[in-house]
């Protein structure tokens, strides 16, 4: 079983360009990493459903540090549970 780390919000982030970046802010309950991918509890899946742009990172704050995972398409799991499937780092 996955550790569910405290998160108040994550940070989603995609970059088209080297000047031409997006970023939402999204309300959660926690995140639990596992191999294959990033899961994000507690979250309004509807927020996630209107990006009109798939995040390439995510973001997020737990047991005092900023944790930053490059991610791919994400897949839903629940009326408030995603998950981002991790993607290689560049």
């Amino acid at each position: 079983m996955d550790i569910i780390l405290a998160a108040p919000s994550v940070f989603l982030e995609a970059r088209f360009f080297a000047d031409d970046l997006v970023e939402e802010r999204l309300a959660c309950e926690g995140v639990s990493e596992a191999r294959d991918g990033i899961t994000v509890h507690g979250l309004d899946v509807r927020h996630v459903r209107a990006l009109r742009w798939t995040p390439d990172y995510l973001s997020f704050h737990a047991d005092g540090r900023v944790q930053r995972h490059p991610v791919a398409p994400w897949i839903e799991l629940g009326p408030s549970t995603v998950m981002f499937a991790r993607r290689q780092r560049p």
